[in-house]
């Protein structure tokens, strides 16, 4: 390739560059993390382009030799910066697919700068190492050029395939730290961001085509990269004999592919980068652009969005947000009204905090209430509930239709069978703990307990209180059916053994049988059968 081409693949490479520069400068909307690396090696390849426009110019006058040697330095810099930047944006993707949280949280336009900085640093202390061993090894230090190859300026002199030769080491190194150890890390990282989006695309519903390209834009320019500067590393190890003239293919081809990878990156990033294309229509068809009623907001013009995006969104609290875990129609709200949660089953919901919010953790429609009048809680089957504070609060743990009250009138418990009840502190309260329709009272009058059998109850305290602790219909009965026990008032009788007997203890008409079938006793008129 001649100095005129030179020329005008580098003029082209300038304007173009200098022209994303412009792009994300001058639009806020595409100063996103990923763009401000990319405005990085935009800059790279602005200057390198710009060297070889200067070089091409000046190639026949007597300034040649001290470009030719600042040549090699601009050379290792800027290809340092270049390739450091190519795996800082891998890393970037990487990081922002796999940890979307903590990369939205650390990754910003201003840490992007910081990062930057340093790969600019790094870069320059590369390039210095590189100058100053090979002026010592040549110890020359005139600047003009007489450790490289006058027909490309970027190529140290070997003289000979000796392993043992400084340069041969400097070469080698350049490779292994500038091509090799790159690779290593950038190849591995977009092969795992490819398996990640392919996972991401059965789980997420909505993509947006954004998000595909900007990926597809920087793994192309990565794998341009690699390609167009390959032939210099291995022109680098065998110049010593591809060198027969002065303008010689191989180094032709090799410095003609450099100076194409930094003229097509800007076109490269236009094709791919949506993003970027639609700020070009924007500059040079502003009024038709900005009329057209599909221009995408804000919000959606950005290089950055990625797949993260939805995982993002997935973990915001707002008001009316609902999450599905399981099945069907399952929802969660964490933090406002009306919102609800499904884990099992369909339709099931749950709210932590206020009135009206409800949880259903086992069966269809089951729901709870912590705080607030009419909150209910089924743990188990259909139509159980709980409520722990106010009046008429119920709760059912076991069966159909059974429920407690702790506090208030009317308040009932069932904790074993179909329809048992407990009221444990005001009028009318009752329980059951083990039959059907057996009840208990514990304070006042009418208050009644069944334990055991069926219909069985039992008054611990006024009149017209009653026991059963055993048999059917037993009132207190100790042994047998039908046997019965007063122990203070009027009328109160006990059967201690077998049917039948009775027993008073006080009174006339008292009556008690100790051992056989109708034997009584009387205090004052005894009377007994044996």
């Amino acid at each position: 390739m001649d100095n005129v081409s030179y020329s005008v693949i580098s003029a082209i490479g300038i304007l173009a560059n200098l022209l994303v520069l412009y792009i994300v400068v001058r639009y806020r909307v595409m100063r996103t993390v990923c763009n401000v690396y990319v405005a990085n090696l935009a800059a790279t390849d602005f200057a390198f382009c710009l060297y070889t426009l200067i070089q091409s110019i000046v190639s026949n006058s007597e300034t040649y030799d001290g470009i030719c040697d600042v040549g090699r330095v601009l050379l290792v810099f800027l290809v340092s910066a270049s390739i450091m930047f190519l795996i800082v944006i891998a890393v970037e993707r990487y990081k922002a697919i796999t940890d979307p949280l903590r990369s939205r949280q650390h990754g910003t336009v201003k840490h992007a700068g910081k990062i930057s900085a340093v790969v600019w640093m790094v870069a320059s202390l590369a390039a210095a190492v590189d100058t100053v061993a090979r002026n010592t090894v040549t110890n020359d230090w005139t600047f003009t050029g007489t450790s490289l190859y006058h027909n490309s300026c970027i190529f140290l002199k070997l003289e000979s395939s000796d392993a043992s030769h400084p340069f041969f080491v400097m070469v080698l190194l350049c490779f292994v730290f500038l091509y090799f150890l790159p690779i290593c890390i950038i190849v591995p990282l977009y092969i795992r961001i490819l398996v990640k989006v392919r996972q991401s695309r059965r789980l997420v519903v909505r993509e947006t085509r954004s998000d595909n390209q900007a990926f597809l834009m920087m793994f192309v320019v990565t794998v341009f990269f690699l390609v167009t500067w390959l032939p210099y590393h291995v022109i680098s190890f065998i110049i010593h004999r591809v060198v027969s003239r002065e303008n010689d293919v191989a180094i032709e081809l090799a410095k003609s592919l450099a100076v194409l990878n930094s003229m097509a990156n800007p076109f490269l990033y236009a094709l791919l980068g949506r993003n970027f294309r639609d700020q070009l229509k924007k500059m040079f068809c502003c009024k038709q652009w900005e009329n057209r009623k599909h221009w995408r907001p804000k919000s959606e013009a950005s290089t950055d969005m990625t797949l993260t995006r939805h995982v993002v969104e997935a973990t915001e609290y707002a008001i009316g947000q609902a999450q599905g875990t399981g099945r069907t129609g399952q929802g969660q709200a964490t933090d406002g009204t009306a919102r609800t949660q499904a884990t099992g089953g369909k339709e099931r919901t749950q709210a932590t905090g206020v009135t009206g919010q409800s949880q259903a953790t086992s069966g269809t429609r089951q729901g709870q209430t912590t705080g607030g009048t009419g909150q209910s809680q089924a743990t188990g089957g259909t139509g159980q509930s709980q409520a722990t504070g106010e009046t008429e609060q119920s709760q059912a743990t076991g069966g159909t239709g059974q429920s407690q009250a702790t506090g208030g009138t009317e308040q009932s418990q069932a904790t074993g069978g179909t329809e048992m009840t407990q009221a444990t502190g005001g009028t009318k309260m009752t329980q059951v703990t083990d039959g059907t329709e057996r009840t208990q009272a514990a304070g006042g009058t009418q208050r009644a307990q069944a334990t055991d059998g069926t219909e069985t109850t039992q008054a611990a305290g006024g009149t017209e209180r009653t026991q059963a602790t055993d048999g059917t219909e037993t009132t207190q009965a100790a042994g047998g059916t039908e046997r019965t026990q007063a122990t203070d008032g009027t009328e109160t009788t006990q059967a201690a053994g077998w049917t039948e007997r009775t027993q008073a203890a006080g009174w006339t008409e008292r009556t008690q049988a100790a051992g056989g079938t109708e034997r009584t006793q009387a205090g004052q008129d005894r009377l007994q059968a044996g």
